[in-house]
Parts: C-alpha cells; structure tokens; sequence
C-alpha cells in the first residue's frame, strides 16, 4: 500500500490505516455467493489470534469514502 497515495476515483490524498476485526478471521465473500450461518469455506484474508484480531494494511478516501486493502500474500 505504500505506492498509492491518492485515491482512483477522485485523486484526493488517501488516509492510511488498517482494516481491524475482533474475531480469528477476515474473511472475503463474492456478492454472488450465498451468506451461510457460518463463513466455513470461505477465503480468509487475514488471520488473527486469541491475542489479536486480524488485521489488514489499508488506506481510505475520506473525500469520497473508497477504501483499499492489501490481502495477505499469496503463494
């Protein structure tokens, strides 16, 4: 994230911070997928611990509210 400093849409500076949660997982989800009782076979994005939430490095816009994120690497 240390390469985009301004925002795609509007070009205002971005704000950068993280992308926090409270429990194990963050988890991605399509829009055309079906929402289940639990998120079993989903993508995780992060991973946390019984310590620590996961936690994803991201940036917003606070112009226009377009918000990126960097998902953990891939192998």
């Amino acid at each position: 994230m240390d390469d985009l400093a301004f925002c795609l849409r509007c070009g205002a500076d971005l704000e950068a911070g993280a992308i926090v949660g409270q429990q194990l997982y963050l988890n991605w989800q399509p829009i055309a997928a079906e929402a289940g009782l639990t998120m079993l076979g989903k993508e995780h994005l992060a991973k946390g611990s019984a310590r620590r939430g996961p936690r994803l490095e991201a940036a917003r816009c606070p112009s226009c509210g377009l918000g990126y994120f960097q998902s953990a690497d891939r192998d």
